[in-house]
């Protein structure tokens, strides 16, 4: 196993996973009224996966979910403002844990034959975030859901 650290974030990732936590300051809106980290505050987006990650990827993994096979599985945590955290959209509290029936091939940003995703928002530390997850394959789900289950037991969030 190996642990990935930074910006208050760590996690126990499996072997053979790959990840990396970058921080970013004063991104544009996402939607009216919603942004990724606000003027003078730090955000972090974690990226996870049972594959080699391309060192060139967007926040929620273009660039990495084309790259995927059947077996693969792509993990992003996007840090939202903290003024974000106790609105509807982010009330849930802790770390999911997630489903085979959460998956669905339209939670996708962009549709990609065969594979499926989830959306997740939550808060932790104070802190909302939203978890993102591809899988490589719909019909690969129960294998899948089990290793990101896995990961995101040994997430802590300060």
């Amino acid at each position: 196993m190996t642990t990935l650290e930074s910006a208050g974030i760590s996690v126990e990732l499996p072997n053979g996973w790959e990840g990396g936590v970058r921080t970013r300051v004063d991104p544009a809106p996402v939607a009216p009224g919603v942004q990724l980290a606000s003027t003078g505050h730090s955000a972090a987006t974690a990226h996870m996966a049972n594959f080699a990650l391309p060192s060139d990827r967007a926040d929620f993994g273009g660039g990495a979910v084309e790259l995927m096979n059947s077996n693969h599985i792509f993990m992003s945590l996007v840090e939202f403002d903290a003024d974000s955290a106790g609105t509807a959209l982010f009330a849930d509290q802790g770390v999911p844990q997630l489903s085979t029936i959460d998956f669905d091939p339209y939670a996708l940003q962009r549709v990609i034959h065969g594979q499926c995703g989830l959306q997740r928002f939550f808060t932790v530390a104070g802190r909302p975030f939203c978890l993102y997850v591809v899988l490589g394959r719909e019909d690969n789900r129960g294998p899948l859901v089990s290793q990101c289950n896995a990961v995101l037991r040994s997430l802590r969030i300060t």
